[in-house]
């Protein structure tokens, strides 16, 4: 089990279409956010938020817990967007970004 650091062009994407993508694509299993306030420090985990959207990094540091074959498959979650030829998950990210803001703003309020 590893936590890796999201990169940016997660945003927007829901967690559903992430495990799922990183599974297919990688054999990677993504079974949970950790979110933390970047004012305030406050954390909260979540497991399989199914239809939960990445929200902003403006306001969250995201981190995801997978399950991989070792720590260099684990680092690949989050740097597959680099990668030629494989899968961009700024693709996936379909929503604008005041949806963006908007999930932003309800996490906030869910984690006080």
């Amino acid at each position: 089990m590893y936590e890796v650091e999201f990169p940016e062009e997660f945003i927007g994407t829901k967690f559903c279409t992430l495990s799922n993508e990183l599974y297919k694509k990688l054999g990677i299993v993504l079974f949970a956010l950790k979110l933390r306030v970047k004012e305030g420090g406050k954390e909260k985990m979540v497991l399989n938020p199914a239809n939960f959207v990445v929200p902003s990094f403006e306001h969250f540091d995201v981190h995801g817990f997978v399950i991989a074959q070792d720590e260099f498959h684990a680092a690949k979650a989050g740097l597959l967007h680099k990668k030629k030829g494989s899968m961009k998950m700024s693709t996936l990210a379909t929503i604008g970004k005041s949806a963006t803001q908007s999930a932003a703003k309800s996490v906030l309020t869910r984690l006080e």
